[in-house]
């Protein structure tokens, strides 16, 4: 072998490799990886459809394609043989090449297409696996499951064998004309006989597909848009029904003509035929629809329409389950007093005041602690707190290695030691500290709580911000948190990652990432493991892409360990008459619920709510779900109904509140978000988690809600709620105001809190000396049968990024009031005393007496105990005047707390 023949054959060698290596690298890491989360059945499953999918379709195209060309094949090489003429090479050599050529562009087409089929294996698996949703739709009496489930494969089957027939049939011109068998002659094209037939032999295909395309443009006809509303209008189903008909029997009579030209060789018949078929095509499909709608539904179209409104109103309501919600009157009388003030003591303790923009700040102030750390935006949640139920704001504390000082910025700190976030910062929405700062239920590093809340597994290896790949039991011990001027290091001790001890293992993913420390380096041993895919949102996906996913997934402390919550939906754009939301989809269903151990990455999908969907996927994935029943108990009472879901909801439900035809089809009673100010600007009210007593002796739950005014107007009309504790987790509950009341909306509150002199001219002021003024959420709460309105309001100095709670705004029937706490703010606008959030039991020893125990309350306590704390602040600080003025509101809460002591029976001495 000569050295020209040797390097040929290493060229080809080497560029083989370069196209096999990411391919090859791909398989064996994503096999590791689905391993190691107990996903190898999902992985298999997959690769095993696109595969296969890839080759039915791959073979069956090359065998239409060359079948079709071996007909032409021998008459060709006249033109190619003209072009390489002058090039005097032979003519075996020629023929040779030519059908390379023709074999070369045969492959590349049959793997497009067959890469086009096998990006589709979830609709082929889904079809193969379909199921009844027992719902038929009105026009045409199919079950729902056959326009989700099938029609979406038959149209793509005929996208592809149209595509299929269109290329073969460019390839057969091709040869045609090369073999000059087909092209011009005298000015005239020139056909041959031969060509004639084989053209008439693929237009008879076209006009089958055709007649298939017509039939599947029937059914399409259903996501019709050219209605007043989504589906098939009036003029869909009285014109275009029928003129796709009458082209179905076109198709086929011209299909009829093409095989009767085959057999008796006459072309003119096929050639008249196809010409009239054109013109019909465009009288039937185009000018008579157009001519209906204009002549017949413009002059009456509420009548036309009105059975076609009522199909889209009940299948929208199906598809967003608003069907589902329950309506009832709320009357918002005036009759909150006092006493009211104990008797819904769970949504007073409750009131949010920390809005989580702010608090994001001010969390990035106080508790980040290292440049190194990074909150994302605080989630609201609830808590068993000392015996009672408590709404609170967490955040996690993750790494962001990308915030190291640039020097520091090595692969081994990004990879090797800087691998993990540490603890959150959980506050209670509704206490606030002496010098507007939040109160911590779980603050620092390591972990503290003042309420007896553990985290035994503080470490953060799998988060939001988690997207790099990392190495844990390297030689190289991992940095755990700062420890005062040192740090504190740690081995991780989970089961987490891909186990990458061996050479090979670590061969491989050098080459995915680039990084040849990962092979020729020391700091790997036989025990180290490489975390990929960190992020919970990419986690979730790359596992299960065949689910939509909340965006906004939030972490919880159950147990004493921490997990991640991800909402997962089936969704479909295929319902008929369902009117599309963003993203084109019409029907929605919070079907799954999945958990991330925030330590070692375990996920876990739990069926929360089957449909026919996950029906379908349940069937093509058997170890994919698990019922709800396994999900760890301490994970439960954290589930929410999702703000996505919620959002979309409340948004269809603007307009398909209305179920008569005629008055949704003037949009008499449209409603819309309302409204609130938020930092100076006007802005739709974003939907918000509360604590309150939906019904009458109900005790208090965890709900989210969005209140509605509408259009045009500001007063309310009603909220919608949606319950999150497990005992009704998932019931939707709208209450509707009276209409022949005025309820005030939030714009109305904004705007009589801008006409009220002492507060207006308060934030002027403060405006005018530095500070920015923050008006937070103001929200609306139903309390009973009333509506109080609070509003909380920050400073921020211009040049600090750390606001500070300093007023509380509180509105009720005809007043509105402004306060420094929302304890004097409720005293003074019902009268009565603040609820308490609990008691302690304090006992004091006295010389030469028995001891004596009272019962204090909680609140007092621990004000007190706050009040220290920031006194103690200030004094390490310097700064005197604030420790003067704590230490003396210390003394009067002391002096108030000696005064209940002596009230409840304490004898002074």
């Amino acid at each position: 072998m000569n050295r020209q023949k040797v390097v040929t054959i290493l060229f080809i060698v080497f560029i083989v490799i370069l196209l096999l290596r990411e391919l090859v690298v791909g398989f064996l890491t994503d096999w590791w990886w689905f391993n190691s989360v107990e996903f190898q059945g999902v992985f298999l499953k997959i690769l095993g459809s696109r595969v296969i999918l890839f080759i039915l379709f791959a073979v069956f195209f090359l065998a239409f394609f060359y079948a079709n060309l071996r007909v032409v094949s021998k008459r060709g090489g006249g033109r190619w043989r003209e072009f390489y003429s002058d090039l005097q090479v032979p003519g075996e050599v020629l023929e040779r090449l030519r059908r390379l050529v023709f074999i070369g562009l045969g492959a590349v087409i049959a793997v497009t297409l067959g890469a086009w089929a096998s990006d589709r294996w979830m609709e082929v698996m889904q079809a193969m696996n379909a199921q009844p949703f027992g719902i038929n739709d009105p026009l045409f009496e199919k079950d729902l499951g056959f326009y989700v489930f099938t029609l979406p494969v038959l149209l793509f089957l005929k996208q592809w064998f149209l595509a299929t027939l269109a290329v073969t049939a460019a390839a057969v011109l091709l040869v045609y004309w090369e073999s000059k068998a087909l092209g011009w002659a005298y000015d005239k094209l020139y056909v041959s006989p031969r060509v004639r037939l084989h053209l008439i032999f693929l237009a008879a295909l076209l006009f089958l597909l055709l007649a298939w395309h017509f039939q599947l443009e029937i059914y399409d006809l259903l996501y019709s848009s050219q209605g007043v509303v989504f589906g098939a209008s009036f003029t869909d189903v009285h014109a275009d029904l029928w003129a796709f008909r009458l082209m179905i029997g076109l198709s086929v009579i011209l299909f009829g003509a093409m095989v009767y030209g085959l057999w008796k060789k006459d072309f003119k018949i096929p050639l008249f035929a196809a010409g009239g078929y054109l013109v019909l095509l465009v009288v039937v499909t185009g000018l008579f629809p157009a001519a209906v709608q204009q002549f017949v539904v413009e002059p009456n179209e509420v009548t036309k329409e009105r059975e076609y409104i009522e199909h889209a109103i009940e299948y929208t309501r199906y598809g967003y389950g608003l069907d589902n919600i329950s309506e009832h009157d709320f009357p918002a009388n005036l009759t909150l007093t006092a006493d009211d003030l104990q008797e819904y003591s769970g949504t007073f303790q409750n009131i949010r005041l920390w809005d989580w923009r702010p608090l994001r700040q001010t969390l990035s102030q106080l508790q980040e602690i290292r440049l190194y750390y990074r909150f994302q935006s605080p989630d609201v949640d609830r808590y068993m707190v000392d015996g009672e139920y408590r709404q609170v704001l967490l955040a996690p504390r993750e790494i962001d290695s990308s915030r190291l000082a640039a020097q520091a910025q090595t692969w081994v700190n990004q990879h090797l030691k800087f691998t993990h976030g540490y603890g959150v910062a959980m506050s209670p929405v509704n206490e606030v500290t002496s010098e507007g700062m939040p109160v911590f239920f779980l603050k620092d590093i390591p972990p503290q709580s003042d309420v007896g809340m553990e985290v035994a597994r503080p470490e953060i290896y799998y988060g939001e911000l988690t997207n790099n790949y990392v190495l844990v039991n390297t030689s190289e011990e991992e940095f755990d948190y700062p420890l005062g001027e040192m740090n504190s290091t740690v081995m991780y001790a989970g089961d987490g990652g891909v186990p990458i001890g061996g050479f090979w293992r670590r061969m491989i993913y050098a080459l995915k990432y680039g990084h040849l420390k990962l092979l020729i380096s020391g700091y790997p041993t036989p025990d180290t493991r490489l975390m990929e895919n960190r992020s919970v949102a990419r986690r979730v996906q790359k596992i299960a892409p065949f689910l939509r996913y909340d965006n906004d997934p939030y972490l919880v402390v159950a147990g004493d360990r921490l997990y991640w919550i991800i909402d997962a939906y089936t969704v479909t754009s295929k319902i008929p008459y369902s009117d599309p939301g963003p993203g084109g989809i019409n029907y929605i269903r919070n079907s799954v619920k999945v958990t991330v151990d925030a330590y070692d990455g375990k996920v876990a999908f739990y069926l929360a709510q089957p449909d026919p969907i996950t029906g379908a996927l349940g069937a093509i994935f058997p170890t994919l779900f698990r019922p709800m029943s396994e999900m760890p108990e301490s994970i439960v009472p954290h589930l929410r109904y999702p703000i996505d879901l919620f959002e979309l909801v409340a948004d269809k439900w603007r307009s398909f509140h209305m179920e008569d035809p005629e008055v949704f089809y003037n949009q008499e009673d449209l409603w819309v978000k309302a409204t609130e100010v938020y930092s100076g600007s006007e802005v739709p009210m974003a939907s918000y988690y509360i604590i309150l007593s939906l019904f009458e002796s109900q005790e208090p739950e965890f709900i989210l809600m969005l209140p509605f005014t509408p259009v045009g107007k500001n007063n309310m009309v009603g909220w919608l709620a949606a319950r999150c504790d497990p005992e009704h987790y998932g019931e939707l509950v709208l209450f509707k105001f009276s209409k022949q009341e005025v309820i005030y909306g939030p714009m109305q509150i904004e705007a009589r809190i801008d006409q009220d002199p002492r507060i207006s001219e308060q934030l002027t002021l403060w405006s005018q000396q530095g500070s920015q003024v923050i008006r937070g959420n103001l929200l609306v709460i139903p309390i009973g049968e009333s509506i109080l309105y609070v509003e909380p309001i920050y400073l921020r100095a211009d040049r600090s990024d750390l606001p500070e709670l300093k007023r509380v705004i509180l509105s009720y029937g005809p007043k509105v009031i402004m306060e420094e706490n929302l304890q004097t703010g409720l005293q003074n606008l019902l009268g009565g005393e603040y609820p308490s959030t609990g008691s302690v039991p304090i006992t004091f020893e006295r010389p030469g007496s028995d001891p004596v125990t009272v019962v204090v309350p909680a609140r007092l306590a621990s004000q007190a105990l706050t009040l220290y704390r920031d006194s103690q602040e200030h004094l390490r600080a310097g700064r005197w005047a604030e420790y003067g003025t704590t230490m003396d509101r210390l003394e009067q809460l002391l002096q108030q707390l000696e005064r209940d002591l002596r009230g409840g029976g304490g004898d002074g001495s």
